[in-house]
This record gives C-alpha cells, sequence and structure tokens, in this order.
C-alpha cells in the first residue's frame, strides 16, 4: 500500500537538491536543460561523447571493422606504443589506431624538413648565382650586400633541427590528446560544440621557444638581409614563412591556434601547406597553385563509412560554448609517448 502524500512530503522536504536527483534513477542530468537516459552514459554499447573530440572528427568510432578509429568509449589499454603514457588508464586510444596516429606524426615531419629544405634550395640558388657573370659584374658594394645576405643561411640552418625537435615533441602531444576523455576540459567551444582553440600552458611555449626563438630570429634577420639585395632576390624559389616563430608571443598564439588545431594534418602531393606557408620575395615570382595549396583529404574508408548510416549513433558533447579548466602541456605529452625524436641527449622531460 502506497504511503499517503501528506506523509511523504514532509520527508521530501528535509532531503538536499542532490538528493532529490539520486531519486531519479531513469535519467542522469549532464547539463542545466538537458537530460538523456542514464544508461546511454554507462551501460550500453551507443558509445559516449568523451571520444567524440571533434578535433579528430575523421576518427570517431562508426562501427565499421574494415577502418582504423578511436575506441567508442574509454576504456584501458596495455598495448600502447605511440601514445604509451596512456597505457592502464581509461584512454580513447587503442592499438589499431597507432597506425593514424604514426601518419599524422610523419605528416607534420615532412612539412617541417620541407619548409627547412626550401631554406637550403634557396642558399644552394645563391651559391650557384655568385658563380655567375651577374654577380662578377655588379658594383663592389651590391656583391658585398649579397654576400652578407648569403652569410646568413648557415647560422639559421644551424639551429633549425633542434627547432624541428621541440616543434615535433609539441605534434606528439597534441597527436595523442586524442587518447584524452576529457577534452572538453581542456579547449575553448563554440555555441554548437566546435573546438575554437586549445589552452596549451605556458610551459609547453617557453619549451619550444628555448630553440625555434632563436631559430625565428636567425630566419627573420636571413630575410632582412636577402631582401636588400638585389641579386639575392633573384631565384625563383620561395622562402618558408617562419615569420610565427619570431618573438615568444606570437609563437604562443600560433601555436594554441593553428599548429595545436591541426594534430592529424595530412597534406597531399604539394609541398608548402598553409599550416606553414611560404613567402616570394618578389611579385613576378608569383607561386603556381601546386606551390601554396594544401588539400587535407580523408582516407577512402573514412568518407565510405561516412556516408552510410552508422551502427553507433554518435553522441555529442552537451551543447552550448564552454571554456578551459585545464591547460594541456603537448609537449611533457610528446616527450613521454613512443614517438621517436632523435632529441640531443640533455634535453629536459617537462613534468
Amino acid at each position: 500500500m502506497s504511503a499517503p502524500c501528506d506523509r511523504i512530503m514532509p520527508v521530501m522536504k528535509m532531503m538536499s537538491p542532490l538528493r532529490a536527483v539520486i531519486l531519479l534513477p531513469a535519467t542522469l542530468l549532464l547539463s542545466e536543460g538537458q537530460q538523456v537516459p542514464a544508461g546511454n552514459a554507462t551501460t550500453d554499447n551507443t558509445g559516449t561523447y568523451e571520444c567524440m573530440n571533434p578535433m579528430f572528427r575523421s576518427y570517431w568510432f562508426t562501427g565499421a571493422t574494415d577502418m582504423d578509429q578511436l575506441s567508442s568509449k574509454p576504456a584501458i589499454q596495455i598495448d600502447l606504443v605511440r601514445c604509451k603514457m596512456w597505457n592502464r588508464k581509461e584512454s580513447c586510444c587503442n592499438s589499431q589506431m597507432e597506425i593514424p596516429q604514426q601518419d599524422a606524426f610523419e605528416a607534420h615531419r615532412q612539412v617541417l624538413d620541407g619548409k627547412v629544405s626550401q631554406l637550403r634550395s634557396y642558399l644552394e640558388a645563391l651559391t650557384q648565382l655568385r658563380s655567375t657573370e651577374a654577380y662578377k659584374v655588379s658594383d663592389k658594394k651590391e656583391q658585398a650586400i649579397f654576400d652578407r645576405a648569403l652569410d646568413t643561411f648557415k647560422p639559421a640552418l644551424d639551429l633549425a633541427d633542434s627547432c624541428i625537435r621541440r616543434l615535433m615533441a609539441f605534434v606528439a602531444g597534441m597527436i595523442c590528446f586524442s587518447c584524452q576523455p576529457k577534452w572538453s576540459y581542456y579547449v575553448w567551444r563554440s555555441g554548437i560544440g566546435e573546438v575554437q582553440a586549445v589552452n596549451v600552458d605556458r610551459e609547453s611555449c617557453f619549451y619550444v621557444d628555448e630553440t625555434c626563438g632563436a631559430f625565428g630570429r636567425a630566419v627573420e634577420f636571413l630575410y632582412m638581409q636577402v631582401m636588400e639585395s638585389q641579386l639575392a632576390k633573384k631565384p625563383k624559389e620561395p622562402l618558408p614563412d617562419f615569420s610565427m616563430l619570431a618573438n615568444r608571443e606570437e609563437m604562443c598564439s600560433w601555436l594554441r591556434t593553428v599548429q595545436a588545431m591541426k594534430p592529424v594534418l595530412s597534406p597531399v602531393q604539394h609541398s608548402a601547406p598553409e599550416l606553414y606557408g611560404a613567402r616570394l620575395l618578389t611579385a613576378e615570382h608569383a607561386p603556381s597553385p601546386t606551390t601554396l595549396t594544401t588539400t587535407y583529404e580523408l582516407p577512402q574508408s573514412v568518407i565510405s563509412a561516412t556516408a552510410l548510416p552508422t551502427t553507433i549513433p554518435p553522441p555529442q558533447a552537451p551543447p552550448g560554448a564552454s571554456f578551459p579548466a585545464l591547460a594541456l602541456n603537448p609537449t611533457a605529452d610528446g616527450l613521454r609517448s613512443g614517438f621517436h625524436f632523435d632529441f640531443d641527449q640533455g634535453d629536459p622531460v617537462l613534468e
């Protein structure tokens, strides 16, 4: 027999709001004004939004069995090699995802190596120009300006490899951010839930700046010297744009809003992606479309899988804009990962 209402109400009035919510087992409160069945979050097989980071949308779990994907919900792994710091912790990564993670790492490395190769190619062009008749017939002042520009390349190139290693530590950490089930705590999201920026810890900025700051300034000085020489501007090769490394403030802004936002970069057939850019010294040396254009293509398996109804309906994070509560340290995560950098001895592992 049910108790009379007048005997239940006094008991309810003494309960805290939290206790009142607990008395509702059919629902789980996610945010103000939104409720979903409690089973969706913990007990069924539809997955959870913890593994639906918008930054890795092309690797969301779809239920397909013929493609590498993130897990449908956080789970403990023990055999991760690339993002090995997530072993024995609940994460969205799995051993199948390590192939696209390594591919993403190599894609970033190829882009950076390609930019440095552009510097070397320009240096080679200047070295050849020095032995031409155009140089020999130039006046002494122009020859001196040209020689000074030529001499700026070696100091910059000597710093390049160390900077690339630091940037690749950052890249590795951002790739492993795909494992993080609490990703929403580290990002700014728009009103429709898209990630707008990542809250990168300043320690990562300082770590990258230790070597990339000097490299960026050396490259900026190189540009200035080249621009002063009419002869040095003759090569048709573009110079890579490393202006985002010119000072710490610009570098940190670039790391947070550009570099961090493209962790799974996949350049296709082009040598100068938008992520790093290139600069031409004169208007007459305008780039061809294939010089500066970058295409980001999804694997055909992803296109095919997402073109059909998925067996796993994609749950979404709670709606509305959100702000980060935590700071991400990608370089610390990258240095703990299993990606290979060939770091200099003595490079510190950030804690």
